[in-house]
């Protein structure tokens, strides 16, 4: 009963076909399963990750990943960077803004933290 409600809130938006994400087709996006820093330029499903908590999707492509330690980018190609280093800081929340800011939020330190387009 659930695929028929799912295909039919899908044909109001004139999507005829069933998303893998309904037919229990799950695809890794980034992390290959062991615990690390990804280095930067390489294929985000055959990275480590370190623990991540939360992703952003990016308009057009790519999403960021909240991870221990940092703030991950995988681009529309799948390639991940580290955008920001925060030493073993988690971030738990993400959130992408219309104006590209991006807005952290850190548990431990008790602060949002706001990262403008240009990284500053």
């Amino acid at each position: 009963m659930k695929r028929h409600v799912l295909r039919l809130a899908l044909a109001s938006f004139g999507l005829a076909a069933t998303p893998a994400f309904a037919q229990n087709i799950i695809n890794v996006a980034a992390g290959n399963g062991s615990t690390g820093t990804p280095p930067n330029g390489s294929v985000a499903t055959a990275a480590p990750l370190r623990g991540p908590t939360s992703i952003a999707i990016i308009p057009g492509g790519g999403f960021y990943i909240g991870d221990i330690g940092g703030i991950r980018k995988v681009d529309a190609s799948g390639i991940i960077t580290t955008l920001v280093s925060t030493a073993n800081t988690q971030i738990d929340g993400l959130v992408l803004a219309a104006d590209g800011s991006l807005y952290l939020s850190l548990e431990t330190e008790n602060i949002v933290q706001k990262r403008a387009p240009n990284g500053v």
